[in-house]
Order: structure tokens, then sequence, then C-alpha cells
């Protein structure tokens, strides 16, 4: 370890953990961050800090993302990334891992439904980066889960993988400007309804949330329809069980149809309805009065509008 204090302003010794190194006949300084920051301010920072000490200096990245070890050799900043690669300008040396087989390509379609849920979840935060721990304990699924649907997002650009948080050392992930994320995205959104019931009453043991055109027509200028259409994820259909009854009987008597989802859309909705997003796709027709209604309903988003 290499003191920084005695010869560095406090912001810069602060801003690093300094190692000396001593190979090959070299001496140079071997610096990790302790925080997340661009490249571009990498190397402005390194440039001070060699004109200081008037030792040659390099990066040490205990994780590396490609795009970042791309982006530092185009601005020809010396670097140890120590998982895959070496690039000591100042030694002659540029040394890379064999390249270990590619992450499997994808073949995205359409979204899975846990990939949707954490889609729409990111979507609707107003964050730019997320951990993976914090949205599966948010949205109550496992870890594995998060990272094989951030892989997918990734996959189609939707966002990249980076290094953060306080200790530097924290795997978040990055999204891109919330306008292209959902334009980008909503080709893959998959119809969120996997079965529609019809119940005599509502269940206590269970909330419903309302849906389609009930959900549109109570919050814009649309009108509500005689029958009501509410949802509730699909784990809550054996609650539901003993409240069925059959399309006839429901539409005779203007019984509510209950649309069970795919996805937990509580985890969504802080309110009585399903996200917007949810609810446009469970939207079996579109006229010229459902399109001004959505818009309507989505004028303050402005990711959403074209």
């Amino acid at each position: 370890k290499w003191n920084a204090n005695a010869t560095l302003s406090i912001q810069l010794a602060n801003s690093y953990q300094y190692y000396q190194v001593d190979a090959l006949g070299e001496q140079f300084l071997l610096v990790e961050p302790l925080e997340t920051q661009t490249v571009q301010k990498t190397k402005i920072q390194l440039d001070l800090i060699a004109n200081k000490t008037e030792m040659q200096v390099a990066v040490l990245l205990k994780y590396a993302t490609m795009y970042r070890t791309m982006k530092m050799l185009e601005e020809r900043i010396p670097f140890i990334a120590t998982d895959k690669q070496m690039y000591l300008p100042f030694m002659a040396l540029h040394i890379r891992k064999q390249v270990e087989k590619e992450k499997k390509t994808l073949c995205i379609d359409k979204f899975t439904p846990a990939t949707q849920l954490i889609y729409l979840a990111m979507l609707y935060m107003n964050l730019e980066e997320y951990g993976t721990d914090e949205l599966a304990k948010k949205l109550k699924v496992s870890a594995m889960t998060v990272l094989r649907a951030l892989d997918e997002l990734e996959q189609i650009g939707l966002g990249h993988y980076e290094i953060g948080g306080k200790t530097g050392r924290k795997k978040i992930f990055k999204t891109i400007d919330k306008k292209a994320y959902y334009q980008i995205g909503k080709k893959y959104l998959i119809n969120p309804i996997k079965k529609t019931i019809f119940i005599k009453e509502f269940p206590t043991m269970c909330k419903l949330y309302k849906s389609g055109y009930t959900a549109l027509g109570e919050q814009t200028m649309l009108g509500e329809p005689a029958q009501e259409t509410y949802a509730v994820s699909a784990k809550m259909e054996k609650t539901l069980l003993d409240l069925q009854v059959s399309c006839e009987q429901a539409m005779e008597e203007a019984l509510p149809q209950v649309q069970l989802m795919k996805y937990d859309i509580s985890l969504l909705t802080e309110n009585q309805y399903v996200d917007p997003i949810t609810m446009i796709l469970c939207l079996e027709e579109m006229d010229e009065r459902v399109e001004m209604a959505i818009e309507e309903l989505m004028e303050e988003n402005e990711w959403y509008v074209e």
C-alpha cells in the first residue's frame, strides 16, 4: 500500500486505494476506485495523480464490464482488470485472458412473465440504476430470476451492468433513457392474462384490482362498462373457486369478470387499479374513443408519448 495523503489532495487521496507496484524493473502506482465514476473522470484524475507523483499510474478493476474495458482502451488508460485483462502501455504490455465461451446469446421473441414484471417495475421506478438484491426483495422473486431477466434486458439493449455502490464492488444494472427503454421494450410485451373467470361476489381472502375498461373508464372520460373487470395474480385462482359462475350467468346478471394474471400485479401498483401498461395490454378492442382515453391517462408519462 502507498500513502497518498502526504502527496495528493484530500479529494484524490480519498477517491482511491493506492498501491505501489514493482514489476519487471518498472515502478508504478496502482489505484483502485472506491466509488463508481465515468471513464472520462478517471482519466482526468489519473493525469493529476501522475503529475503530482511523477509516476506512471494504472487503475485496478476488480470487476470490469466489456464496455468499461473498451472505453479505457480507447482513452489509452492503463488498467489491470483482475478477471480478464492487463493493459500497461508504459511497459508495452497488453495481456488478455484466453477468451472463454461467450455468454450464450439469448433468442428473445417475447418477455417471460417474470421478465415483464421486472421490466415494468423498473419502468415505473424513478431510478437510473438497480441492485439485483433490492429488486429481488421488492418484487418477491429469487435473485436468479432477477439476473435472468436483467440478462434478457441487456441483450435487447435496455441497459448494462456496472460495478458500483458505496464500496465500488456491488453489481448494478443501469437502464437507458426511460423513453427509449419503453419504446424498445414494448415490442416484447406479452398478454398478461392467463385466464378469465367470473365470480358471483367479491372474495374476502384476496384483493382484486380494477382492470381493463373498468380501470380506464374510471380514470378518464371514457365512462365505465356495465360489467366490471378486475385482476389478480393467477396464484389466487384456488381461492376464487367457490365464487366462480358461468360466463352466461355473469353476462345475464352483470357479474364481474376477473383476469387471472401471469405475474403479481399487486407489486406494480399502489392504488386500486392495475398498472397502466398492464391495463392497456388487457384491452381487447381499440377504437378512437379508447385510444383518446389512453392518451388522456398517459399524458403525464413523458416516456409513453411517441
